[in-house]
């Protein structure tokens, strides 16, 4: 047998029971999280995604050969 809980929502301070012992959102503040997630989600989706390479990725690219890369292919200007 579960036992209940009696919490406030970290968000509006709702009192709400649940079978979770920790605090969370209501079911009110659920839904308007959701909902504002899919509006966020549908502007996103119209820029294309762009994955950028981190410094390390850079390097092993500019190494290529298996030599050390010249200063200009890792894009440092002197």
């Amino acid at each position: 047998m579960s036992e209940t809980f009696e919490h406030k929502c970290i968000k509006c301070s709702t009192q709400y029971k649940t079978d979770d012992p920790d605090p969370y959102y209501c079911n009110d503040c659920i839904i308007e999280k959701n909902r504002i997630a899919k509006e966020i989600d549908a502007k996103t989706s119209q820029f294309p995604k762009i994955r950028e390479k981190s410094p390390l990725q850079l390097y092993d690219e500019a190494r290529g050969n298996g030599r050390f890369p010249s200063i200009s292919s890792l894009g440092i200007k002197l």
